[in-house]
This record gives structure tokens, sequence and C-alpha cells, in this order.
């Protein structure tokens, strides 16, 4: 901890990772990107990295809920007939990435959570209809009504919807820790690009620290 023009600024992972401020935030794992037979299995991504984090991500979320940190999941989410889209949110989806199929039909197998990851009653589940968690959701109220100074983010993908939503907490002034490990891409090229620009702007660790953090405090 310092003191830079006069305010407290956390520094190290135990002081801005603690629980008693923090919160787990859940981006998108949903069967359409997690499982196969999703939107993105059926459209041809590979989605092994994906599923190669969801133990490490159940781990993450039980040691939360055992120490209690809010958990909050973001499902991402399409109205039918193209009510949440708009014209310049369609071209987006269509040029940059060519999805066949759009993915979160809200009320789909699809837009469910993945079966490993199932939030409990009192999580708090957010819908969102664009990349980051705050675009036009209640994601920011609910963290600020809890007390929320600090998110721990994961989930898919990690250079879409995980970075989007990071880069928009840090806006909002809250401190953003992304565990490498409990965020995944479609390829190992693009997790890793990804990684590394996060790497310049958040506090980028392994799961294991996080729990420890939150074992020891």
């Amino acid at each position: 901890m310092e003191v830079i023009l006069g305010r407290t600024v956390y520094t190290t992972l135990e002081e801005i990772a603690h629980p008693r401020h923090t919160a787990l935030l859940v981006i998108d794992m949903q069967n359409d990107w997690c499982a196969d037979g999703g939107a993105a299995h059926r459209n041809g991504h590979d989605i092994g990295l994906i599923k190669g984090i969801l133990p490490t991500l159940a781990r993450l979320i039980a040691a939360a809920w055992q120490r209690g940190v809010p958990v909050v999941y973001t499902q991402h989410t399409q109205f039918p007939d193209g009510r949440s889209d708009s014209g310049a949110w369609l071209r987006f989806l269509k040029v940059r990435r060519r999805w066949v199929h759009e993915p979160g039909l809200y009320g789909s197998w699809g837009w469910q959570i993945a079966a490993e990851l199932q939030p409990r009653p009192e999580d708090v589940v957010v819908l969102k209809h664009r990349n980051s968690g705050f675009v036009g959701t209640n994601l920011d109220l609910v963290l600020r009504s809890a007390g929320i100074q600090a998110l721990v983010i994961t989930g898919v993908a990690t250079s879409g919807c995980v970075e989007s939503t990071a880069r928009d907490a840090m806006y909002y002034d809250y401190y953003t820790v992304i565990p490498r490990d409990c965020v995944a891409s479609f390829t190992a090229e693009v997790q890793e690009t990804a990684l590394w620009l996060m790497e310049m702007r958040f506090d980028v660790v392994n799961a294991r620290d996080v729990e420890e953090v939150w074992r020891s405090v």
C-alpha cells in the first residue's frame, strides 16, 4: 500500500484481492462457448482451451463461496428477432466474428451457464448484450451496492468479452485481476497475445495466487 497524490493505493495482490472488498466475475461461461454442440463448436471453432479451464474455474468459484467472496456471472444474451441488436452491432458480428449462428439466444440451451459452473441461488447473474459486462447492464450498481473495490475477472473470450469488461472495470475505478488459467480463447496464439496486452494494464496472476490470498487473510 502506498499514498499517491494523497490517495491510498493498494499495491499487493493481498491488498487488492482481499475478500472483504473483492468479487469474482465469471464472464459468459455458457454452453454456446463451452460445450460440444454449442454455437462455437457448430461454427467450427476449437473449444478445447475453453473446456480446459472449467476445472480450475470451478475450483476458484468454490474458493470464493467458501470465503464469502461474491460471485457474479454474466450471460451474453441475444433476444429473438434481433430485438437487442443494432445495425452497427450486426455489422460487427458479421464482419468481425463471422458467426453463422449468433450465440446466446435468450432461453436456449446454448444460453445457459455450463453445468460445471452453475450459480447458486444467492449468486447474481447479469444479462448483457455487448462484449463488456458494464454496457447497458446493472453490473456497476450491483458491485457498488456490495462495497466492491476489486474484481477477479474470469471466463471467455480473453481477447473479447473478458478484455472489454476488464477495461471498463478499470475505467469504472475497480482494481482488476485476471487469473490467466481461468480465461480462454479459441486459439493459443490469440490467448497469448491477449494476455500479453492485459499484462500491461492489469494484475495477471494464477488462480492459485488468488486462492492463497483468500485462504490467508
